[in-house]
This record gives structure tokens, C-alpha cells and sequence, in this order.
């Protein structure tokens, strides 16, 4: 198709447009109204003569209809917001699939609309961009509901109605890994391929730091990889993070061990000495071993864990340090190794690097924004997005995937707390000067009446029926002719609006031009608005079932998986109880073992005797 230039259209403002009718309506001329007006004379009488609207409408029409393409637009971008994105190839190919299901004739080529129409679609559609989408796990989209995150800000609320900042805590752990990510560089527009030096070795080093609702930091304590404390001779640690607590493991991983390690030599040395207080961190095996939940207990810790999965939108180290840690020691990394060739990052540079790193990202400020943000303190469970939910609703059984209403997911939350909590959340109230809308007396219900409409285009018998249905103000227009056939009303420009447009305010200006009267009569059957309407539903059935969410397809659960499915109390006496059971059988398991294995070993001596 070709091109048209830019500036070819339009070169008049509709306020002049209107002047120019309005002029001709008066009596002057088609001609001196477009000299004087400067709008083109074919405009000009087209818009005199009824063939056009008065608009600024340039340009043909779109090839499938603006209500279809408003819809799918709706449907789309609510795909994207549920973790059900489509790329523009299959936009393409679902639009083509539509327009082929729905008979409509387009010049579509191989019936898949081409770039021109795509172009198109992006100018009369400007909130839809091509986005790269974050990756996002499917257990975590599932996870993140409302009723699982609801249950947590009810227990959380709970735990720390009575606490001051200073006592409410939070502990995570985040890899930092010696071949960092280049962090982006000035290059020449155009270049294929632009270096990013980086170390030579892919070793991990775990941080675990612990922040307050307050600000404030403990100690961070730092795994590296190793089997013995040797290992540790070969980084800097000096000139770590300050304070820093060094431990080695085989693989940097946290265990049992270091978890228990962690809170007895960190934790409460650096707490403080308030009683009670609370640590909330996530369901990794290293945080709740039963000497570190028992230690908890015998000293007034209560540990509150995170649903599982759901710990990047409601735990504070992930919401607002990690990310600009990570970030601020690419830069650094960076920018270390480019100002001098020699310069590497490696066990001996890395220590330093990443504490100036620690002490951009560890502030004050980043600290209490991840407590804010994730609505632990002050407590409020609004302060999780409203998008963040959306994800969920296509595993929600219960709704089908499609919202229940438009309040917040936690809005439930806040309803049902028993106690307000030290910090009430500072609920929005309606403004005072706002009315409510008065409803219009003596208003008769279903009130019907009969419209005869008077154009050379249509039979003078044509009627429509403006039925009034009660007291919200819709009306409804049908329109039938006298031999109870559907009335093709696509080629008459003075009757081809839209049903909506015909309302009560319409239609009395009509009775007050003289183009409409009413007439006694029954109410008569609507072949055309049901036709209409019928067309309508069609297609927005059509298009549902092209664009609509997968179905869902439930699985049989793993056996022996370990499966969490919400917060939990560790340091409440049933999870101790568990703990305790579980590691009593455990000990039990691994005393039969040894038994059984003593018991060989006896016989194998038995036998090597007798036959000596």
C-alpha cells in the first residue's frame, strides 16, 4: 500500500469547520464559505449534505471496527498484566484468526494484517508498547493471592501491634557472585559486539544481613567458599563490609548450622536488650532449625516466615536493598577494572569493592522504605501493589481468572482486624462538598412509548420504540419496519449513529426539529437492535474465546514434596512440637542405622574368628 505524506490532511480546525456549516446554513454559498473559513469546498459539503459527521475524521476508516479493536486492546493488556503477555506475531495471527471467523472483509494479505495496519493500530492505540516482560516463576505468580498475603498481614499484625521500629527485624540472604555484570558503557552507535572485561573466576560469596524497621543494621555475616578456615586467608577481610562475621562452607551455601551459627553469635549480640521482639524472614531449612527456634523462644524472639514464594513483594531486603547492592557493585566492578589494565576482580580486590557497595545500598532511608513498601511498619496491607495480585487471578478457580470487583485485594484485610494497631493507616475519606446525585422524581416506570420517524431514506412506517427503564436514565432504541424485516441501516448516513447516541436528550431535540413525533401505539418487538446487539455479542464472544486465558488444568501433587502454602509462626508451640518429633525420629532413624550397622560388623568378626 503506498504512503501517503505527512501534512496532507487536516489543514483546518474544526472550530472552522463549524463556522463554515453553520454559514452555509445561513444562506451563503459552498464556495465563499470555504474561501472564507479555509476549508476545502468537498469537506466543506460533505459535512453540509450529511455524508459526513462534523469531526475531524481523517482518513478511511479502520479495517476491523473501533468497538472490536477497543475490546481487544482491554483484553490484552489485561493478558499482560496476569503474566499472559502476546508478542506481536500473535497478535497478528489471533487479529487475522478474528477477522477470518468473523467474515469481514478486509485487505488483509494471506488474511493476517500486515505493517500498515499495525501502525495504524499503534496511533489509535498509544498505551500499547512492546515491553520486555521480567521473569517471573509460575509458583511465585501463584503464590502472591490475596487470601494467602491477607492471612500473613493478620498474623503479622498480630506479632508487632505492641513493637516499636527498633525491635522489628528482617534477614535474608543474596549471592554475590566474583564475575560481575558490566554495568553499560559509552560505545559507537552501530558496533556489533562491545567487551565487558570481568574476573576470572565464577565463585559465589553469600551475604545474610539483618535491618530494623528503623534503619538500623547488624553485623552482615559472609559465607565464602571453602572447606576449611583456610580458606578464608585468601580474601581481604579486612577490608570488607565493617564488622563483617566470615564463615566458610563447601559450596557458600547457608546450612543448618550457619543458620543456628548466625543467630546466636549475631542476632542476639546486636538485637538489643527489648523484650519482645520479632524476625521476619523466609522458609529457607537454615532459618528454622530447632536450636535456633528454641534459642528464639528461651529469649522472647518471635520468627514470623514469609508465605513461601511471595518474599519479592513483601520482604524488605528484597523490595529495596538487594537491587541497588547488586547494581552499585556492577558500576563498581566496572569501573575498577577499566581504569587500570591490570586491575581484576578476585578473592583479594572483591572485599572492598563490595563493602562500598554494602554502604550505598545499606542507608537509612533505602532500610525504612523496604519496611514501608512491604506494609510491615507502619503496618498496611494496601501498600502491597494492587498489580501484584493480578498474576494469580488465572489459577483462581473461583472467579475464572477475571477479578471480582475493583477494590484492593487486601481491602477484606482491613475489614476484619479486631484491634487498630499502634500507627492506624490514614483511611481516604470522600471530600465534605461532595453530594450525592439526586434521583429525579415522579419518574413512572416502564414507561413506553412510540417514536414514527419522518426521512425520505426510510418508510414513513418505521418506528422505534424509546422504552424508559425506571429510574436509572438508559434507554434503549429499536427500530422495525412493517413487514417485520431488518431495516440495513449501514448506508444511510443520517441513521447510522450509534444506539447509544440515541437517548432521551436525542430524541426530544428531534420531536423539537420536527423530525420525529410520537404516535399511540403498543410496544413493538426490536428485530433490528436485537440484530444489532446479536452481531455484538458474536463477535465479543468470537473474541473472548481467541484471546482468552488458558483454561486451568489441575495436577496431582508430588509425593513427598515439601509443600508450604502460607505464613507460619515458627517459634508457636505446634511447629516447635513438629520440630521436635521430626528430629526425635530422626534420631531414632540414624540409631537403628548405627545399630544395624554395629550389628554386622559383630558378625563379620564373629565369622572371621570361627574361621581362624
Amino acid at each position: 500500500m503506498p504512503h501517503k505524506g505527512k501534512g496532507i490532511y487536516g489543514q483546518y480546525d474544526v472550530e472552522a469547520l463549524k463556522n463554515a456549516v453553520d454559514a452555509v446554513k445561513s444562506g451563503m454559498s459552498i464556495r465563499k464559505a470555504a474561501i472564507r473559513y479555509g476549508v476545502p469546498k468537498s469537506s466543506l459539503n460533505d459535512r453540509t449534505t450529511g455524508k459526513k459527521p462534523i469531526a475531524l475524521e481523517f482518513g478511511r476508516k479502520p479495517t476491523i471496527p473501533i468497538e472490536i479493536e477497543d475490546r481487544m486492546v482491554e483484553v490484552v493488556l489485561t493478558l499482560s498484566e496476569k503474566g499472559f503477555g502476546i508478542t506481536k506475531r500473535q497478535m497478528l495471527a489471533r487479529v487475522g484468526t478474528l477477522v477470518r471467523q468473523m467474515d469481514l472483509k478486509t485487505p488483509f494479505k494471506n488474511g493476517i494484517p500486515g505493517k500498515d495496519w499495525w501502525k495504524g493500530f499503534k496511533n489509535r492505540h498509544p498505551e500499547v508498547v512492546i515491553r520486555k516482560p521480567e521473569k517471573l516463576s509460575t509458583v511465585r505468580s501463584r503464590m502472591l493471592n490475596a487470601t494467602v498475603v491477607g492471612n500473613y498481614f493478620k498474623e503479622l499484625q498480630t506479632v508487632t501491634e505492641e513493637l516499636s521500629p527498633t525491635s522489628i527485624w528482617n534477614m535474608d540472604e543474596t549471592g554475590i557472585n566474583l564475575e560481575h555484570q558490566p554495568a553499560g558503557v559509552l560505545a559507537r552507535r552501530g558496533a556489533k559486539s562491545v567487551p565487558g572485561r570481568v574476573g576470572n573466576t565464577r565463585e559465589n560469596i553469600t551475604l545474610l544481613p539483618c535491618v530494623n524497621a528503623a534503619g538500623e543494621k547488624m553485623p552482615t555475616f559472609i559465607v565464602a567458599k571453602g572447606k576449611t578456615s583456610r580458606s578464608l586467608r585468601a580474601y581481604n577481610m579486612h577490608e570488607g563490609p565493617e564488622n563483617a562475621e566470615w564463615r566458610f562452607q563447601a559450596k557458600a551455601w547457608m546450612d543448618d548450622e550457619l543458620g543456628e551459627d548466625w543467630f546466636k553469635n549475631v542476632f542476639l549480640k546486636h538485637c538489643g536488650p527489648q523484650r519482645p521482639q520479632v524476625l521476619v524472614l523466609d522458609s529457607h531449612h537454615s532459618h528454622e532449625t530447632l536450636g535456633l527456634l528454641e534459642a528464639a523462644l528461651a529469649n522472647r524472639i518471635e520468627v514470623l516466615a514469609f508465605p513461601p514464594h511471595t518474599t519479592h513483594f513483601l520482604c524488605p531486603l528484597d523490595r529495596t536493598i538487594f537491587g541497588p547492592l547488586m547494581k552499585e557493585y556492577g558500576y563498581l566492578c566496572t569501573e575498577y577494572m577499566s581504569s587500570d589494565p591490570n586491575n581484576i576482580v578476585n578473592k583479594e580486590s572483591a572485599p572492598k569493592l563490595i563493602r562500598q557497595a554494602y554502604e550505598k545500598a545499606f542507608t537509612r532511608v533505602n532500610i525504612v522504605s523496604g519496611f514501608e513498601s512491604t506494609g510491615i511498619y507502619h503496618w498496611n496491607p494496601l501498600a502491597i501493589p494492587k498489580e501484584a495480585f493480578s498474576p494469580s487471578d488465572a489459577f483462581d478457580r473461583n472467579n475464572n481468572g477475571q477479578s471480582k470487583t475493583d477494590e484492593h485485594p487486601l481491602q477484606w484485610v482491613l475489614a476484619n482486624i479486631q484491634s487498630v494497631p499502634n500507627n492506624p493507616i490514614p483511611f481516604v475519606s470522600l471530600p465534605t462538598d461532595v453530594t450525592p446525585i439526586a434521583q429525579p422524581e415522579n419518574v413512572q416506570q416502564n414507561l413506553e412509548v412510540v417514536v414514527e420517524i419522518h426521512r425520505s431514506a426510510v418508510p414513513s412506517s418505521v418506528h422505534t420504540v424509546a422504552e424508559n427503564q425506571g429510574q436509572d436514565g438508559e434507554y434503549t432504541v429499536d427500530f422495525e419496519s412493517p413487514n417485520n424485516s431488518i431495516l440495513n441501516t449501514s448506508n444511510d448516513p443520517m441513521i447510522s449513529q450509534s444506539l447509544s447516541d440515541l437517548d432521551a436528550a436525542n430524541i426530544l431535540a428531534a420531536l423539537n426539529d420536527g423530525n420525529m413525533e410520537i404516535t399511540a401505539g403498543e410496544t413493538v418487538e426490536s428485530s433490528l437492535h436485537q440484530d444489532i446487539t446479536g452481531w455484538s455479542s458474536q463477535w465479543n464472544s468470537e473474541l473472548e474465546n481467541i484471546f482468552k486465558l488458558p483454561p486451568i488444568i489441575p495436577k496431582p501433587p508430588k509425593k513427598n514434596s515439601r509443600r508450604l502454602t502460607s505464613h507460619r509462626l515458627l517459634t508457636s508451640p505446634q511447629i516447635l512440637n513438629e520440630k521436635r518429633k521430626a528430629k526425635q525420629e530422626k534420631d531414632d532413624k540414624c540409631k537403628k542405622l548405627k545399630a544395624k550397622k554395629d550389628e554386622k560388623c559383630n558378625n563379620l568378626k564373629v565369622k572371621k574368628e570361627k574361621k581362624k
